[in-house]
């Protein structure tokens, strides 16, 4: 998940590099311990660039990527 709230205990603080909403999601692109992470948030979200956000990472919800070739990496 991701939120605005400063009080989220064990989420990671991300800053937000740009908002692309699309309709029925918000796509976000971040910058988290200098790695950019790209994230997908429900359509009612807001932010804005600059903004820090904090992220919840089940792994179950996470997908990974061949930075390379952008081919999508099966667990």
């Amino acid at each position: 998940g991701v939120g605005t709230d400063a009080g989220s205990g064990g989420r990671l603080a991300a800053t937000v590099e740009v908002v692309e909403p699309t309709g029925a999601a918000v796509l976000l692109a971040l910058r988290l311990a200098g790695h950019e992470v790209k994230v997908q948030a429900p359509a009612s979200f807001r932010t804005e660039p600059d903004s820090v956000v904090r992220l919840d990472c089940p792994p179950e919800s996470l997908r990974y990527y061949d930075a390379e070739t952008g081919t999508a990496l099966v667990a």
